[in-house]
């Protein structure tokens, strides 16, 4: 499910429920699809571990609007760390 569209003329970038981007249109918004997702990961040298925002189960995550702005911002909350992401197309 998409949460997010942010753009411009140019460029259209969808994000989904769990912050990962799932769409980008380019020349023009619903032309050409250019990638079909991507998402963040975090690795923790001290324990050697990695893990994907939003995908395992550790991750609580929360999605608001950027006031005054065509950004979104997911926080994702976990045991080791917090991690803040804000998507927006210039």
């Amino acid at each position: 499910m998409i949460s997010f569209l942010t753009g411009n003329a140019r460029i259209l970038l969808t994000i989904d429920e769990k912050g990962h981007w799932s769409n980008l249109y380019y020349p023009f918004a619903g032309q050409y699809q250019h990638l079909r997702s991507i998402k963040l990961g975090i690795f923790d040298e001290a324990d050697e571990s990695f893990a994907w925002l939003g995908d395992d189960a550790g991750w609580a995550i929360e999605q608001t609007h950027v006031p005054g702005s065509y950004a979104g911002r997911t926080v994702y909350r976990g045991e080791a760390a917090d991690v803040e992401v804000v998507d927006s197309v210039h």
